[in-house]
């Protein structure tokens, strides 16, 4: 969900001892901040003392639930005059006299309460009711002037914060939605940040404050066009990277007929994996111009967005290196669903990952993807019903899969193709009452171009089971 331009929310409550303040936090630690002694990635929160005597800590607590004044209680600390105290937001829960110290809560990324509280069970300082969503590797809290408060860009943990962000740049808006289209078109991009600068891609990238072209006039789309866009503005926070595909049936049929590599894609295998582009011209030249068109419309339409390197690198692609699997191996991404008999578009941050068993090996140049929807990257769910009324309407991930294990691509057995008859099979299983993951067949596209006919399908584990 896009968030609204961020107003001064935070409410700064000072009571017993006024020369205490959390000054700085960071809710969402990738590795670039500081690490803790375990070389943990936590998130951490800073404690100031700007008075001129040290200030014993033995009694206090800090909390993330204002239902909670007592959550978690320091040990006999202090902090000297004038200096910084930096505890680990973690949930592992350490209170040594000395060393590091770690608390029994993580802070949210989605924003929520942050209390330091005295031994009397005076709040001292507290963000209230709620701190605003936090983003990577970005801190926030009070600023030099010791009342400003907003995002910092450089995190200083344990020292004198920087200047602080204002505020978020006013996200922006696309004049043509997503979707199907059979005639040209120009599409504009606004924010209502005046002086804000919008920068825009249709590689599929992700557009920076120094990458990327610079918005000056309506962006024309003559074809297949995967439109992504942010702003930005010194002293601002920039808007998340939000993503448009509008989709030319007329020219995917034709897409790099002659089977040459698009810009930036490889144009030769890389760790054996072969890249093939194009549709097969025993399809294009069995059907007309019109059925293809037909056949690629009758079904939704499945956009898969990520920076090539996230798929192709020979180093960190999880297309070049599909036998690789786990959290480490899934790269940020946007999915959009439209088109068939869709009313409503789908739209969503999301991280990807290859899938799959037999359809992950470099002898098949088609792999399957599993898609996850996190708080991470925007949203913490699908809220979409995928299935209709056949299915429920929240996902936390989705299959798309390519049944590679017995296919004309691998054994070039026809007779063996398990695409329609796995679905059937979970239908009919499903049709007698029992258990079943439910399926719908999409066409699917990576970074605007076309990759084939997959199949969707819900993972049967623990959160699909207790789903329904």
């Amino acid at each position: 969900m896009k968030k609204p331009v961020l107003a001064l929310i935070v409410a700064l409550a000072v009571h017993a001892r006024a020369d205490l303040l959390i000054t700085e936090f960071l809710a969402a630690n990738t590795g670039t901040s500081l690490l803790d002694e375990d070389g943990d990635a936590s998130d951490w929160i800073e404690i100031h003392n700007s008075g001129e005597t040290a200030a014993p800590l033995g009694g206090y607590r800090i909390t993330d639930s204002a239902a909670d004044l007592a959550k978690w209680t320091f040990p006999d600390v202090s902090i000297p005059a004038g200096g910084y105290l930096v505890i680990f937001a973690s949930s592992k829960n350490r209170m040594p006299s000395s060393g590091q110290l770690h608390t029994n809560f993580n802070l949210s990324k989605n924003g929520e309460y942050l209390g330091l509280i005295d031994p009397s069970g005076t709040i001292v300082h507290e963000y209230a009711p709620t701190f605003p969503a936090q983003q990577d590797d970005v801190s926030y809290g009070i600023g030099p002037d010791g009342i400003a408060v907003g995002y910092f860009i450089t995190t200083t943990p344990g020292a004198a914060n920087s200047v602080s962000t204002a505020g978020r740049v006013a996200d922006t808006k696309f004049s043509v939605n997503r979707g199907v289209f059979t005639s040209s078109f120009s599409v504009e991009i606004t924010s209502t940040t005046a002086g804000a600068q919008i920068r825009y891609t249709t590689n599929g990238s992700t557009p920076t404050s120094t990458t990327g072209t610079v918005y000056t006039a309506p962006v024309p789309i003559q074809g297949t066009t995967v439109l992504r866009a942010a702003a930005f503005k010194t002293g601002l926070f920039p808007t998340n990277v939000d993503t448009q595909s509008y989709l030319f049936p007329s020219d995917v049929r034709t897409q790099f007929a002659n089977g040459s590599a698009p810009a930036g894609w490889p144009s030769a295998a890389v760790n054996g994996q072969v890249y093939d582009y194009g549709m097969d011209p025993d399809i294009t030249n069995r059907y007309t111009a019109a059925e293809m068109e037909n056949a690629l419309t009758a079904i939704p339409s499945v956009m898969l967005t990520t920076d090539i390197g996230n798929l192709t690198n020979a180093t960190t692609g999880i297309y070049s290196n599909a036998l690789q699997d786990g959290i480490e191996w899934e790269r940020v991404g946007h999915m959009e669903i439209f088109g068939g008999e869709m009313t409503v578009p789908v739209s969503s941050p999301c991280g990807l990952r290859i899938r799959g068993g037999a359809s992950r090996v470099a002898s098949n140049p088609k792999h399957a993807f599993r898609v996850f929807f996190r708080s991470d990257y925007g949203n913490g769910k699908l809220n979409y019903p995928l299935f209709g009324t056949e299915g429920v309407d929240g996902f936390e991930k989705i299959d798309f899969r390519t049944e590679q294990n017995y296919s004309w691509s691998k054994d070039g057995d026809l007779s063996q193709n398990t695409f329609l008859r796995d679905l059937l099979a979970r239908d009919l299983q499903g049709a007698i009452g029992q258990p079943y993951t439910r399926s719908y067949f999409y066409h699917l596209y990576l970074n605007g171009i076309y990759w084939g006919l997959y199949m969707s399908q819900e993972r049967s584990e623990a959160n699909w089971g207790a789903s329904y």
